[in-house]
Protein backbone atom coordinates (compact mmCIF):
# COMPACT_ATOMS: atom_id res chain seq x y z
CA UNK A 1 0.00 0.00 0.00
CA UNK A 2 1.37 3.42 -0.94
CA UNK A 3 0.55 6.50 1.10
CA UNK A 4 1.19 10.04 0.07
CA UNK A 5 2.10 12.93 2.28
CA UNK A 6 -1.05 14.98 2.79
CA UNK A 7 0.00 18.60 3.14
CA UNK A 8 -3.63 19.67 3.49
CA UNK A 9 -4.22 18.57 7.09
CA UNK A 10 -3.37 21.44 9.37
CA UNK A 11 -4.15 21.51 13.05
CA UNK A 12 -3.74 24.73 15.00
CA UNK A 13 -1.79 26.23 12.10
CA UNK A 14 0.69 23.32 12.03
CA UNK A 15 0.85 20.88 9.13
CA UNK A 16 0.68 17.37 10.58
CA UNK A 17 3.94 15.55 9.86
CA UNK A 18 4.03 12.09 8.35
CA UNK A 19 2.00 10.00 5.96
CA UNK A 20 -1.76 9.89 6.45
CA UNK A 21 -2.74 6.26 6.82
CA UNK A 22 -6.36 6.90 7.72
CA UNK A 23 -8.69 9.84 8.22
CA UNK A 24 -12.12 9.13 9.70
CA UNK A 25 -14.84 11.62 10.59
CA UNK A 26 -17.82 10.31 12.53
CA UNK A 27 -21.05 12.30 12.92
CA UNK A 28 -24.05 10.98 14.85
CA UNK A 29 -27.52 12.04 15.89
CA UNK A 30 -28.48 12.11 19.55
CA UNK A 31 -31.58 9.95 20.01
CA UNK A 32 -33.35 9.07 23.26
CA UNK A 33 -35.41 5.91 23.67
CA UNK A 34 -38.57 6.34 25.72
CA UNK A 35 -39.84 3.52 27.94
CA UNK A 36 -43.60 3.15 27.48
CA UNK A 37 -45.32 0.93 30.01
CA UNK A 38 -47.08 -2.02 28.36
CA UNK A 39 -45.39 -1.52 24.98
CA UNK A 40 -42.77 -3.84 23.55
CA UNK A 41 -41.54 -1.12 21.23
CA UNK A 42 -39.45 1.75 22.59
CA UNK A 43 -40.34 4.97 20.76
CA UNK A 44 -37.35 7.04 19.74
CA UNK A 45 -37.06 10.80 20.09
CA UNK A 46 -34.46 12.83 18.19
CA UNK A 47 -32.90 15.40 20.53
CA UNK A 48 -30.07 16.85 18.43
CA UNK A 49 -26.61 15.92 17.26
CA UNK A 50 -23.52 14.65 19.01
CA UNK A 51 -20.20 16.38 18.48
CA UNK A 52 -18.31 15.09 15.43
CA UNK A 53 -15.25 12.94 16.12
CA UNK A 54 -12.18 12.93 13.89
CA UNK A 55 -9.57 10.17 13.95
CA UNK A 56 -6.29 10.64 12.09
CA UNK A 57 -3.72 7.84 11.84
CA UNK A 58 -0.22 8.79 10.73
CA UNK A 59 2.96 6.94 9.85
CA UNK A 60 5.91 8.98 11.01
CA UNK A 61 9.41 8.48 9.63
CA UNK A 62 12.58 10.50 9.99
CA UNK A 63 13.45 12.87 7.16
CA UNK A 64 16.65 14.69 6.29
CA UNK A 65 15.45 17.77 8.22
CA UNK A 66 13.74 16.19 11.24
CA UNK A 67 13.83 13.00 13.28
CA UNK A 68 10.68 10.97 13.95
CA UNK A 69 10.87 11.93 17.64
CA UNK A 70 10.98 15.64 16.75
CA UNK A 71 7.84 15.14 14.66
CA UNK A 72 6.13 13.38 17.58
CA UNK A 73 7.12 16.27 19.84
CA UNK A 74 5.55 18.71 17.40
CA UNK A 75 2.26 16.78 17.53
CA UNK A 76 2.43 16.46 21.31
CA UNK A 77 2.88 20.25 21.62
CA UNK A 78 -0.44 20.63 19.80
CA UNK A 79 -2.01 18.18 22.25
CA UNK A 80 -0.49 19.76 25.38
CA UNK A 81 1.98 22.60 25.22
CA UNK A 82 4.36 23.23 28.10
CA UNK A 83 2.41 24.77 30.99
CA UNK A 84 -0.96 24.14 29.37
CA UNK A 85 -3.57 23.04 31.92
CA UNK A 86 -6.69 22.40 29.79
CA UNK A 87 -7.13 21.57 26.10
CA UNK A 88 -7.57 24.58 23.86
CA UNK A 89 -9.70 24.79 20.72
CA UNK A 90 -7.68 24.32 17.53
CA UNK A 91 -8.52 25.09 13.92
CA UNK A 92 -8.67 21.98 11.70
CA UNK A 93 -8.04 22.51 8.02
CA UNK A 94 -8.63 19.61 5.63
CA UNK A 95 -11.01 19.12 2.72
CA UNK A 96 -13.02 16.35 4.42
CA UNK A 97 -13.70 18.46 7.51
CA UNK A 98 -14.55 21.51 5.41
CA UNK A 99 -17.08 19.43 3.45
CA UNK A 100 -19.18 18.96 6.61
CA UNK A 101 -18.57 22.42 8.08
CA UNK A 102 -16.17 21.26 10.79
CA UNK A 103 -13.46 23.80 11.55
CA UNK A 104 -12.78 23.96 15.31
CA UNK A 105 -11.83 20.92 17.40
CA UNK A 106 -10.44 19.90 20.76
CA UNK A 107 -7.49 17.50 20.77
CA UNK A 108 -9.00 14.65 22.83
CA UNK A 109 -6.44 11.84 22.57
CA UNK A 110 -2.92 11.27 21.24
CA UNK A 111 -1.15 7.93 21.13
CA UNK A 112 1.86 6.58 19.29
CA UNK A 113 3.74 3.31 19.04
CA UNK A 114 6.96 1.96 17.56
CA UNK A 115 8.15 -1.51 16.65
CA UNK A 116 11.57 -2.79 17.66
CA UNK A 117 12.66 -3.30 14.09
CA UNK A 118 12.39 0.25 12.81
CA UNK A 119 12.45 3.89 13.75
CA UNK A 120 9.02 4.31 12.23
CA UNK A 121 6.16 5.41 14.50
CA UNK A 122 2.43 5.00 14.17
CA UNK A 123 0.49 7.91 15.67
CA UNK A 124 -3.23 8.22 16.29
CA UNK A 125 -4.96 11.55 16.95
CA UNK A 126 -8.53 11.85 18.18
CA UNK A 127 -10.21 15.22 17.81
CA UNK A 128 -13.70 16.23 18.95
CA UNK A 129 -15.78 19.00 17.45
CA UNK A 130 -15.72 22.14 19.58
CA UNK A 131 -18.89 24.19 19.84
CA UNK A 132 -18.56 27.02 22.37
CA UNK A 133 -21.52 27.56 24.68
CA UNK A 134 -22.68 31.18 24.74
CA UNK A 135 -22.84 32.65 28.24
CA UNK A 136 -25.26 35.48 28.87
CA UNK A 137 -25.66 37.57 32.00
CA UNK A 138 -29.07 38.74 33.15
CA UNK A 139 -30.00 41.58 35.44
CA UNK A 140 -32.79 40.98 37.93
CA UNK A 141 -35.74 43.33 38.29
CA UNK A 142 -34.14 44.86 41.41
CA UNK A 143 -31.26 46.06 39.26
CA UNK A 144 -28.62 43.88 40.94
CA UNK A 145 -26.85 41.06 39.17
CA UNK A 146 -27.00 38.84 42.27
CA UNK A 147 -30.77 38.80 42.60
CA UNK A 148 -30.66 37.96 46.34
CA UNK A 149 -32.03 41.31 47.57
CA UNK A 150 -35.77 40.47 47.28
CA UNK A 151 -35.37 37.54 49.73
CA UNK A 152 -33.99 39.69 52.59
CA UNK A 153 -36.08 40.35 55.70
CA UNK A 154 -36.96 43.93 56.60
CA UNK A 155 -34.78 43.78 59.76
CA UNK A 156 -31.76 42.68 57.75
CA UNK A 157 -32.37 45.40 55.14
CA UNK A 158 -32.38 48.08 57.84
CA UNK A 159 -29.17 46.61 59.27
CA UNK A 160 -27.49 46.85 55.86
CA UNK A 161 -28.72 50.41 55.31
CA UNK A 162 -27.55 51.68 58.71
CA UNK A 163 -24.15 53.20 59.29
CA UNK A 164 -22.09 50.39 60.78
CA UNK A 165 -18.85 52.26 60.96
CA UNK A 166 -15.68 51.51 59.05
CA UNK A 167 -12.10 50.39 59.38
CA UNK A 168 -9.89 52.60 61.54
CA UNK A 169 -7.86 55.13 59.60
CA UNK A 170 -4.20 54.96 60.52
CA UNK A 171 -1.88 57.49 58.97
CA UNK A 172 1.38 55.83 60.01
CA UNK A 173 1.20 52.07 59.44
CA UNK A 174 4.55 51.58 61.22
CA UNK A 175 3.35 53.21 64.46
CA UNK A 176 3.39 51.07 67.60
CA UNK A 177 0.12 49.44 68.52
CA UNK A 178 -1.45 50.03 71.94
CA UNK A 179 -0.42 46.47 72.85
CA UNK A 180 2.99 46.17 74.53
CA UNK A 181 5.66 45.40 71.94
CA UNK A 182 8.89 44.25 73.66
CA UNK A 183 10.89 44.79 70.46
CA UNK A 184 10.39 48.58 70.53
Amino acid sequence: MIYQEDQLIRLGGVTLPGLVKKLEIKCAAAIDEVEVEGSAVKPKQAVGYEDAKVTIELIIDATANETALQKLTRINNLFKASGQIVPVPLTLVCSEAAAIGLSTVLFKDFSHSRTNKSDQYAAKLELWEYIPMPVTATVSSSGSAGGAAPDLTEDYRSYLDSSRGGAPKIEDKTASSPIFDPGR
